[in-house]
């Protein structure tokens, strides 16, 4: 660095010891207000989030402390859909919706993911859990949104739109690709 005392951009020494501080021109620019600028609202109006993108500020609930497992029995309730129930009580989402899956395989895949929790819920161990809670919370209050998303999408998809050349690739396309397209039909 051709900074004096090879210190990082931003820092001064302090007099000897080794360490860097921020330097006091830094130290202002981190503690300048919000309304200096740097967090105003956008003059112009902001368009609406797309679909499936957070409505309010994020909370990372993969950050809170994880909660003590307090169940002993994970079944699957009956009906049209398939509730998730903890010692025959409903799991609901972060929503407070009830946690129900379309098929029997999936609420038994679910299921497994409750089962497989020891002395903590650890949420980022529950991968199909989540999935299902944001399509109930956050995709089933905005189906017309998701679904323009996925038209918008479509029009570049690799599935649809494919290689002509190299032959070993157009090949390759045709084997893999085939049987989801054969699937979404």
């Amino acid at each position: 660095m051709s900074r004096k005392n090879d210190q990082p951009p931003g820092t001064e020494s302090d007099g000897g010891s080794g360490s860097a501080k921020p330097s006091s021109d830094l130290r202002d620019v981190l503690s300048e207000p919000a309304s200096q600028g740097y967090n105003e609202p956008a003059s112009q109006p902001v368009s609406a989030p797309a679909s499936g993108a957070p409505k309010g500020p994020i909370t990372d609930t993969m950050l809170r402390p994880l909660l003590k497992r307090f169940y002993k029995i994970v079944t699957i309730g009956e009906g049209p859909n398939f509730p998730i129930l903890l010692d025959g009580r409903a799991v609901k989402t972060p929503k407070k919706r009830a946690l129900t899956l379309p098929t029997r395989a999936l609420s038994e895949a679910v299921a497994a993911e409750w089962v497989a929790q020891d002395k903590n819920i650890n949420p980022s161990a529950m991968p199909l859990t989540r999935f299902a809670n944001t399509a109930i919370d956050a995709v089933s209050d905005s189906l017309a949104a998701v679904a323009a998303d996925i038209v918008a999408f479509a029009g570049s998809d690799l599935l649809c739109y494919r290689a002509e050349a190299p032959q070993d690739l157009s090949a390759l396309q045709t084997t893999r690709w085939d049987p989801v397209i054969a699937w979404a039909r």
